[in-house]
């Protein structure tokens, strides 16, 4: 066979995935909403078809296809209004796991109606062969899937294009206030682009199962390639992804045949991981995200560990399972315990550092892997050191797997990271050279200091030593959150431009939170693969077990260290399965009974279940109690008592801040040309103009945010124009943003610790042995005093009026004692006394403490009052220089805020000397 025939048998598969990706890219386009169910969508299609009516119901190929499809696009119009709808002001990220909940539940139906077994399909298209010459033979129904590809491409491109609603659709994903107003309904196009979307999936799933097999895993996974090839069409141009989905076709073609001796064995399957990376390497972004609250996640727990509560619940369950329960029930709860090991990672990664992996079972099985090779075979080691060495070598997986991730996060991690776990499935788990072979790797029981705890024979013993293992996790955990690692981690995770500019180095702390996350998942695995006397790889750590392990931590509460171990009751091997024996046989039941409840707690409650709870305990105690305690009391004015001893402050290291000939284009647009700036320490410099002048733009590139074409940035004699933003800010640099970009998930005095606290990369160890709570630094306690937070430091930033949000912003720019601040319209909002007394404060930055200070403000009278200086600038070029009085009377400037040109305002002034008092 010819490389050209191989090329052309690729398109058929290729056109499969066409036409999945271009039902993704349609829901997409109406919905902003990237759909990891789509493949579900497709499994229901081809089992209603192939199974269900054709040959259970007995009829024909017209009418089966035609239910079937029109069956699944009615299931798919449902979903928005059941569960995407009540989700619409959530984050990306949560809409996301929504749809994995959706894909676990269609998982669960399609088991327990057709089974999981691979089931042969006969060919929906028409049969037979077309000779093309020299020997060149194609089968007809390639040649028909790859014609009804290209026709859908060009019906949906035709209709993006020209019709209303297409156009509309797209313009809704935008903007559904916008669109409401011209009199469209975004829920009704929403609803219409999913029911086509899934329409699709019915379709490509009927067509592709006589190539690929019936089979739930594989048709639920095909998904991958399909997102693959929407990346190509940046997931909004219908040909490229026509391009990309034919193009993956044939490199799986190529490599099942002339290629297959070159490569190893499962290249095939990691076709579309590599792909979706190149891409995302090449663009140096992912899947264009769409609202402002995309990157919200649920809420976070303290991280405080309640000593009253835990020690006595974890003395009455291991007392529970030493002399109680039956060996069926340990080996449930250990099973259990191993599953929150796991879902532990999640936290970390998903809920502290905000990056969502749907791999964190092919890292748990790494763990396994390593574990077992340096346990088995020649080397028989001891457990100990196999559960040391599958940590560690998981954790190097993770940093690996951390590369991508420096340029993505949330959605777009979760793809890359999808395609990976299938990518480590195919070749490395599946491949018996590296895992044993089918038999697997040969464990010596497990001992602990020569204590047999064999699961086999002692299961109570295992199951023990696994409760001992996740109370040790979750501590360690608990430990990291409330220290100055975890602070650092939440601000990466909530806002990464506040964290660059706090002096937290976001690239750092992304590894760092894979390579712990990845860590503790790969001890969760070396605990499974001990299970059982022979590790085998292959069957134990499933893409979909990744999947699972996000909805279940999402339903025990993704912020909280003690929610895996509430999500874990609905894993398959938990509770249900213990019950099933002895009540109904329910057990088959457990993966749809997750699902349905993942959906429903994402719905009513996206915090989780770990979130109600300790809300509810909250509500409880306050009932409870009658007044606040005296202790409690006394250790609160202790708190305040300690931070006003330190309330005095030196002024800071004196360092002047000199900008010349800044330049900053966007593309062909000029934002600044050409700016010179220089700051003294003790002075206030200001920054005027009008919106669009470049105030904001100049300060983004003097603090690293923005790159200058142009120009130089000194503080003092270091030259920092290229520098990254973290790095100026520990050379004493800070900055306060307009739009506040307060961290929201944690309290106001977290807030300034993670401000003021020394940027030590030990900390993120030595944290979860030792978690810091470190009083105010001197300048932290000043600010908080200077700028009157002392009630407010231990509420949450979303609690406190807008005009205390600004002092938060500006005193926790304050609080690393910088020697240079830049203050972007800390006034906006305010009113005129508010105004007023904060540029009193301002101007006490730079007379007492010695700052030096840029301020941008839009109330002229505060800049005239505060300023020694001011700079304006007029289309990002500056026009005028001097004190606040010669920029009141010069000409140009009043020309800039008046709109009228420099001669008749110059006119007017011979006319009526007087200047104008609001400029």
């Amino acid at each position: 066979m010819t490389w050209i025939q191989y090329v052309l048998l690729g398109l058929g598969m290729g056109s499969a995935y066409v036409l999945l990706a271009q039902g993704i890219v349609s829901i997409y386009r109406a919905s902003g909403v990237v759909n990891f169910a789509h493949g579900g969508l497709a499994m229901a299609g081809a089992y209603l078809y192939h199974v269900e009516f054709r040959t259970t119901l007995g009829w024909s190929e017209v009418p089966s296809f035609i239910v079937a499809v029109l069956a699944v696009t009615l299931l798919a119009g449902l979903i928005h209004p059941l569960v995407m709808r009540p989700l619409r002001r959530s984050a990306a990220l949560t809409q996301v796991i929504a749809t994995l909940g959706i894909l676990i539940v269609l998982q669960a139906i399609a088991s327990l109606r057709w089974g999981t077994a691979l089931v042969s399909a006969q060919p929906v298209l028409p049969s037979g062969s077309i000779h093309l010459g020299n020997d060149l033979v194609l089968p007809a129904d390639r040649l028909w899937l790859t014609a009804i590809a290209v026709l859908v491409t060009a019906a949906l491109y035709l209709y993006g294009q020209r019709a209303l609603s297409g156009i509309a659709a797209r313009a809704g994903a935008e903007n559904q206030r916008s669109i409401s107003a011209l009199g469209w309904s975004p829920d009704r196009l929403s609803t219409t682009s999913w029911a086509a979307g899934g329409g699709l999936a019915a379709v490509a799933g009927i067509l592709v199962t006589p190539y690929s097999g019936l089979n739930i895993t594989v048709l639920t996974f095909i998904v991958i390639a399909a997102l693959a090839a929407a990346l190509v069409g940046d997931f909004s141009n219908y040909w490229l992804v026509l391009v990309g989905g034919l193009s993956i076709g044939i490199v799986r073609s190529l490599i099942a045949g002339p290629l297959e001796q070159y490569v190893p064995t499962g290249s095939e399957d990691a076709v579309p991981f590599f792909l979706i990376l190149i891409m995302m390497i090449i663009r140096g972004r992912g899947i264009p995200m769409r609202g402002a609250v995309a990157d919200r996640l649920p809420s976070l727990g303290s991280g405080r560990i309640r000593l009253g509560l835990a020690i006595p619940a974890a003395v009455v369950t291991l007392v529970l399972v030493m002399f109680v329960f039956s060996d069926d029930w340990n080996i449930t709860i250990g099973v259990m315990a191993m599953v929150s090991i796991i879902m532990v990672s999640v936290v970390v990664l998903t809920g502290f550092t905000g990056q969502l992996s749907l791999a964190q079972y092919a890292l748990a099985g790494f763990g396994g892997l390593f574990g077992a090779r340096i346990a088995g075979g020649a080397w028989h080691l001891p457990f100990s050191v196999a559960l040391v060495v599958g940590t560690i070598g998981a954790a190097v997986c993770g940093v690996i797997l951390a590369l991508p991730a420096l340029r993505t996060r949330g959605v777009n991690l979760a793809v890359i990271t999808l395609g990976m776990g299938l990518a480590v499935q195919s070749l490395i788990f599946n491949n018996n050279q590296l895992t044993g072979g089918t038999a697997g790797v040969r464990l010596d029981p497990p001992t602990v200091f020569g204590h047999n705890i064999d699961p086999i024979l002692s299961p109570t013993d295992y199951t023990v030593f696994t409760l001992i293992c996740l109370i040790v996790v979750m501590v360690l955990v608990a430990n990291m959150r409330r220290g100055a690692s975890g602070r650092r981690l939440i601000a990466v995770r909530t806002n990464e431009r506040a964290a660059s500019a706090l002096g937290i180095d976001v690239v750092r702390a992304k590894i760092v939170g894979f390579a712990i996350s990845s860590g503790i998942a790969g001890f969760g695995g070396v605990l499974w693969a001990y299970q059982y006397p022979n590790v085998v790889l292959g069957t134990g750590f499933q893409p979909m077990d990744s999947i699972n392990a996000v909805g279940l931590t999402v339903a025990g509460g993704l912020g909280w260290v003690f929610g895996p171990a509430l999500g874990s009751g609905l894993h398959p091997g938990g509770i249900g399965r213990v019950i099933s024996e002895h009540v109904v046989a329910i057990e088959s039941y457990i993966p749809l009974v997750g699902g349905v409840a993942l959906l429903l707690i994402l719905i009513t409650h996206p915090d989780g279940q770990a979130s109600v709870i300790a809300h509810g305990g909250k509500r409880i105690a306050k009932l409870w109690a009658r007044g606040p305690k005296a202790g409690a009391s006394d250790a609160a004015a202790a708190d305040r008592e300690r931070d006003e001893r330190l309330g005095h402050v030196d002024p800071v290291e004196p360092e002047t801040l000199s900008v010349r000939g800044l330049g900053v284009r966007y593309g062909g647009v000029v934002a600044l040309d050409g700016v010179d700036l220089q700051i003294e320490p003790g002075s206030v410099i200001g920054l005027m103009g009008p919106n669009g002048a470049g105030k904001t733009t100049f300060i983004d590139a003097v603090t690293g945010f923005v790159r200058p074409v142009t120009g130089t940035i000194h503080i003092g004699g270091a030259e920092v124009t290229r520098r990254a933003a973290w790095r100026r800010s520990r050379l004493g640099m800070s900055r306060s943003f307009q739009s506040l970009e307060l961290i929201d998930d944690i309290t106001v005095r977290e807030n300034l610790l993670a401000a003021a606290e020394e940027q030590n990369g030990r900390h993120y160890l030595t944290d979860m042995i030792w978690p810091r709570k470190p009083p105010f630094s001197a300048a932290a306690a000043a600010a908080v005093r200077e700028f009157g937070l002392a009630e407010v430091l231990d509420r949450m930033p979303s609690e406190i009026p807008y005009g205390t949000r600004r002092l938060v912003a500006i005193a926790r720019a304050v609080a690393s004692s910088p020697s240079i601040l830049l203050l972007d319209e800390p006034g906006a909002g305010l009113d005129e006394t508010e105004s007023a007394e904060l540029g009193r404060l301002v101007r006490g930055l730079a007379d007492r403490w010695g700052m030096s200070v840029l301020l941008v403000e839009h109330d002229v009278r505060m800049l005239m009052e505060t300023c020694d200086r001011i700079l304006v600038l007029d289309f990002g070029e500056p026009i005028f220089e001097g004190t606040p009085s010669e920029v009141a009377e010069e000409p140009a400037v009043l020309a800039a805020y008046l709109g009228r040109s420099e001669a008749d305002v110059a006119a007017d002034e011979q006319t009526d000397p007087e200047p104008s008092p609001t400029l």
